[in-house]
């Protein structure tokens, strides 16, 4: 018998977030997933991030980006269970 996995919600949606919207290559690399990295020039806002072009998810959505946005960049921190988590990416 396999054992089913229990997902784990990490990021609440509505929860605080820093976030960069490209569209083109942003040119961070792996800069951006380190514990130093500074964000403070990023925006602010919620998760339930990305944008609507057709019907269907604008009531999930609680911070909207450009239409012509590549991809999402988002950092969040938090210790869920006493784990680290930080930075994650987004792609749209």
């Amino acid at each position: 018998m396999v054992a089913s996995a229990v997902p784990q919600v990490l990021v609440e949606a509505g929860s605080s977030c820093s976030y960069v919207a490209n569209s083109s290559d942003s040119g961070l690399e792996n800069n951006w997933i380190t514990e130093t990295f500074d964000s403070t020039a990023w925006y602010i806002g919620s998760y339930g991030i990305g944008y609507e072009n057709d019907s269907g998810a604008e009531n999930l959505l609680q911070t909207t980006v450009p239409v012509d946005t590549r991809s999402i960049y988002t950092r969040a921190r938090g210790r869920p269970n006493g784990n680290h988590y930080e930075n994650f990416h987004t792609p749209t």
